[in-house]
């Protein structure tokens, strides 16, 4: 049985990033919903603009768990000290 696929609600600006293939990557908090497990490659993704938005779909083509992101990353989690990297191919 195939798996649902992963619903990632994105800030506008990061959305329409992904929508100008611009953004490639999305970075989580590293955790129990961002992790090697829920995050498999070949995974179908749902990019959402906020919860109720426009959506795009994909696929997760890779997944990294790092320390080093950028600083606005680090921005937004301030607390992180480990972060998942999803890279997603849109179609």
């Amino acid at each position: 049985m195939a798996r649902k696929p992963l619903f990632i609600p994105l800030r506008r600006v990061y959305f329409e990033a992904f929508k100008r293939r611009e953004k490639r990557f999305e970075i989580r908090r590293y955790g129990p919903r961002w992790n090697e497990r829920v995050c498999t490659t070949g995974r179908r993704v749902i990019l959402s603009c906020g919860y109720s938005g426009p959506r795009l779909h994909g696929t997760i083509r890779c997944f990294g768990r790092s320390s080093r992101v950028s600083q606005a990353a680090r921005d937004i989690f301030p607390d992180c000290t480990d972060f998942a990297l999803i890279g997603i191919d849109l179609r």
